[in-house]
Parts: structure tokens; sequence; C-alpha cells
């Protein structure tokens, strides 16, 4: 048999005074039968919380339901609502870029137009343009100072493609003294300083070039030891490594530069 819980009934079976005792053997049974169904016996005090606890005993199965239902409802809406608001940062950084990628295209276009003899000066070149536009970047977008480094990295990209190795490295470092001025874009400004290595190297100065790598993997590994950012960078220096003739350190910055490539998502 199992252990007796509720010994209220025995005591009362048992008081000395006949007035406190149960009025016959029926009435002892009918409070066994009570006991046994998990119903409060009339033998104790029928308080809230022993009232309560019969209650939970007598349905356990359902209470215990109910509270594993409960707590996957709580979880449920927890995660929807973490779900709802990285939608919404999401949506919010989206709308930012796109609004910031329309201003970066408006005022290319605009300058752009100047070297087109259709619509700008007569006989002005690209790489005018180009020149041209540095200084007005610093002046017009000089309160915004990420827009401006954006600018001045796409101009330096320009020139860089044209192979005008030079004004791309001096124009990088704009844009990196523009980041500079906005601590949420140490990130940009490290790899503008990435970009002004590599464009130095490809200039002829290979010893300022190595060095500003360095610099920038060395912020980067700070800022973000396991990002695109610092895997391209370790690229770049492990290139002019390379073209140094420091062949064994540059295969090492490949590894870890691939390394880190693989540990990201698809698409990064």
């Amino acid at each position: 048999p199992g252990t007796y819980r509720d010994p209220e009934e025995v005591r009362k079976a048992l008081e000395r005074d006949p007035r406190h005792r149960y009025a016959s053997a029926a009435e002892l049974g009918a409070e066994f039968r009570r006991y046994l169904k998990r119903l409060p016996i009339h033998a104790r005090p029928p308080s809230l919380a022993y009232r309560a606890g019969k209650f939970a005993r007598r349905n356990a199965a359902a209470l215990t339901l109910g509270g594993l239902l409960a707590v996957a409802l709580i979880v449920g809406f927890a995660s929807y609502v973490a779900q709802s608001r990285a939608v919404s940062v999401q949506r919010d950084v989206a709308q930012r870029e796109a609004a910031r990628a329309q201003q970066i295209n408006g005022f290319l276009t605009s300058m752009l137009e100047a070297a087109d003899p259709r619509l700008g000066e007569q006989g002005i070149t690209l790489a005018e343009a180009l020149d041209r536009a540095v200084p007005r970047v610093q002046v017009t977008l000089g309160n915004d100072p990420g827009l401006a480094g954006d600018v001045l990295m796409t101009i330096a990209g320009s020139n860089g493609s044209m192979g005008r190795f030079a004004a791309a490295a001096r124009t990088a470092a704009l844009a990196q003294a523009q980041y500079d001025r906005d601590p949420a874009r140490a990130l940009a400004a490290a790899r503008a300083l990435a970009d002004r290595g590599e464009w130095l190297e490809r200039d002829g100065d290979a010893k300022a070039g190595e060095q500003a790598l360095r610099d920038a993997v060395a912020r980067m590994q700070t800022l973000a030891p396991s990002s695109v950012e610092i895997a391209e960078a370790r690229r770049q220096l492990g290139t002019v490594l390379t073209n140094a003739g420091k062949s064994e350190e540059a295969l090492a910055l490949f590894d870890r530069s691939v390394s880190i490539l693989r540990t990201l998502p698809p698409g990064m």
C-alpha cells in the first residue's frame, strides 16, 4: 500500500470528544472515498491552499499539459517578438543603405556630367572630373562624414581602375580621414587604409603600402576578427608580400584568409 499522506480523518476518528468524531462508520467511509478521489475532506479546515492543493493533485495531468502549453505560448511569443524586431532592424538598415546609395549616385552623376562634352565643360577628361570632385565632396558633404567617405572611396576606386594609383591612394587617405570622424564607420576607415596600401604598392611605394596594410589588418583584428573585410585585407597584404619576395608569410596570410571565408555564411 502507498504512504498515507492525509491523516486528518484518522485524527478525527480518534478524537476523545465524541462530538468531534465521525457520527458513523458510513461518514468515515465517505470521508475515505473523498480522499481516494482527491477531493477535499471534511476533517480538514477548508483553507484556500488546501483546496488548491487537492485540485492540483486531482487534475495533475490537465494542469501539466496547460503549463506546457503556456510555456510553449510564451516561448513562441518571445520568438515572434525577437524575429519581428530583427526584421524591423533589417528593413531599417536596408532603407538607410538605399537612401545612401541614391545620394552617392546623385553626386557621382553630377560629377560625371562635367566630363560629358554634351552636358559639361568642353575638353575636360574623366580624370580631371574625378580630381575636381574630391574637394567638392569635402565641402558639400562635410557634415556627413560617412557619406563623404563613401563617395571619396568610389572616386578612389575609379582612379584605381584607370591605373591612377597615386590619385587613388591620396583619395583613399581623404576617405579614411572622413570615416575616422564617425566612430560607427571604424571598419570602413580600416578598409580605406587597406585599399590605400594596395594602391601605394602598385604606384611603386612597396614599403609604405606594406605598412598601411599591416596597420589595416591590425585595426580589423580588433574591430572584426572574423569578417570578410579582414579576409580581404590579408589577401591584399599577402599579394604585396609575395611581390616583395616574402612568400612564407604571404602563404600564411592566404591560408588565414581562406579559413575565415570558410566560416562565413553563403553570400557574405
